[in-house]
């Protein structure tokens, strides 16, 4: 198993909280479902780049040749990448954290709801959030590897043509790394973000 399989595989905890609003509150009692956000709308809008920027100093600093036709494809369609139809839903290990009571108590009014993530596992998939940036980069490197090594099997001369066979694949990775790798800054709130794509 790759360093990526063990982050998309990773446990978490048996109680995850949930902080919210009043208004969330209800609406969580009330529908008996808890609303997922997409992820065009995450609170931190530099995610994105976040990892765009580890992919840059990856790709400067190892030698990948073949690749850098791939890195030019992913550098143009990084913007569009946000419309991608992931939503993601947070929550924290820690139950009583005062960022996240600014964050999502309005009016001094909030609440931090614990939900059994063994019941939810069951219909939905949790990710931990990485903050190590020696980490975050070794995956960024794993990434680039793997594929590296199924271009590898073409002869040269035709692996430009079997870029966009593996586009698909190397981009849902991409997104997801894109989701769970967070600035080392964020680490105090220990987030968990459950994904769900509907495609």
């Amino acid at each position: 198993m790759n360093k990526i399989d063990i982050i998309k595989n990773s446990k978490p905890p048996k109680i995850l909280y949930h902080y919210t609003t009043a208004d969330g509150l209800l609406g969580i009692l009330n529908s008996k479902s808890i609303w997922a956000t997409h992820v065009s709308y995450v609170n931190d809008r530099q995610e994105f780049v976040y990892l765009l920027d580890i992919l840059r100093a990856v790709m400067r600093d190892e030698e990948y040749p073949e690749l850098v036709k791939f890195y030019e494809i992913v550098e143009a369609v990084h913007n569009d990448l946000i419309k991608a139809n992931f939503t993601v839903t947070s929550f924290s290990e820690a139950p009583d954290l005062l960022s996240q009571w600014r964050a999502y108590s309005s009016s001094s009014l909030g609440y931090c709801i614990g939900f059994n993530t063994e019941s939810m596992m069951q219909r939905q998939k949790f990710y931990q959030c990485v903050y190590d940036t020696k980490l975050q980069r070794d995956l960024v490197t794993a990434l680039m590897e793997n594929l590296a090594k199924d271009l590898m099997k073409y002869p040269e001369e035709e692996r430009g043509q079997h870029l966009s066979d593996f586009m698909p694949e190397f981009l849902t990775d991409y997104i997801i790394l894109a989701l769970f790798m967070k600035h080392p800054s964020f680490e105090e709130e220990k987030e968990w973000r459950m994904l769900y794509n509907p495609a």
